[in-house]
């Protein structure tokens, strides 16, 4: 399933409160070559929750961006209440990233977990939870290169809304997410994922694939997630409906110092 309701996307609220993020905010001293952080691989299901999932994985990256560990979020609490401030709260049918970005902080997994199936039952211990773990700013990113601006100097992950081919759907299992292979077949509409980091793969033009996280479980791509092609990346910003906005708890654009020797890592 899939559920990023492009058709209903509120642009004016995303462009009015998006902070722009500078062209001279570039990453200082050496970039590694790969920036893989640990983070759990989620499966929606049957259920039109991208939005949550990919906002959940937002939050976790943030999380651990500051602090170096892997802290669960709740993809369902992120559904609701981006559904609940998109007016999509009590049917199973998506949400907006305007949703996403205007609902507030998000609870741990544990506090409300994924049912499978759709339920707006919502503990008050999760709203209490969830106003300690604002995001107080967002941006809007288009194009490979400002994502990428964004990505390496540690200001947060990238929640991406884009048109899903059977292409996507049917990733081979090295991850390998480009052009060629993924923008064929029929399209099956719209799907929300985060961009987490880069690999050491690059292009012909010296850019680096971006790593990103979906929500299909283990089962697609390699292990849940894909590289992106700087070229696809370029492609999506073409397309009007398409959405890529940042989300950091700074506000004041900085490269975000990090102890890279403290953090955590997937094996490559």
């Amino acid at each position: 399933m899939l559920g990023y309701r492009q058709d209903r996307e509120d642009w004016d609220y995303l462009r009015a409160n998006a902070k722009a993020f500078p062209a001279n905010c570039c990453a200082t001293g050496e970039i590694p070559d790969d920036f893989h952080p640990q983070l759990r691989t989620k499966n929606q299901k049957q259920t039109n929750s991208c939005v949550g999932h990919g906002r959940s994985t937002m939050f976790a990256h943030l999380n651990w961006l500051i602090t170096g560990e892997e802290v669960d979020y709740s993809a369902w609490y992120a559904y609701l209440t981006a559904q609940r401030a998109c007016n999509m709260f009590g049917v199973d049918e998506g949400a907006t990233l305007a949703g996403a970005m205007a609902s507030g902080g998000c609870c741990r997994e544990d506090t409300l977990r994924f049912p499978g199936y759709y339920t707006t039952s919502m503990p008050a211990a999760a709203v209490t939870e969830a106003k300690e773990h604002p995001i107080l700013q967002f941006s809007e990113l288009r194009g490979y290169d400002a994502i990428w601006r964004y990505t390496s100097t540690h200001q947060g992950p990238v929640l991406i809304g884009t048109e899903w081919y059977e292409g996507h759907a049917r990733l081979g299992k090295d991850g390998l997410e480009s052009k060629a292979s993924c923008l064929r077949g029929s399209s099956l509409g719209y799907h929300c994922r985060c961009i987490i980091g880069w690999s050491s793969r690059r292009d012909s033009l010296g850019r680096r694939w971006l790593r990103c996280k979906n929500s299909h479980s283990t089962e697609w791509g390699n292990q849940g997630e894909s590289e992106i092609e700087p070229a696809l990346v370029d492609e999506w910003a073409n397309d009007r409906f398409s959405a890529f906005f940042g989300a950091s708890e700074l506000r004041p654009f900085e490269p975000r110092p990090v102890n890279w020797l403290d953090h955590q890592w997937i094996p490559v």
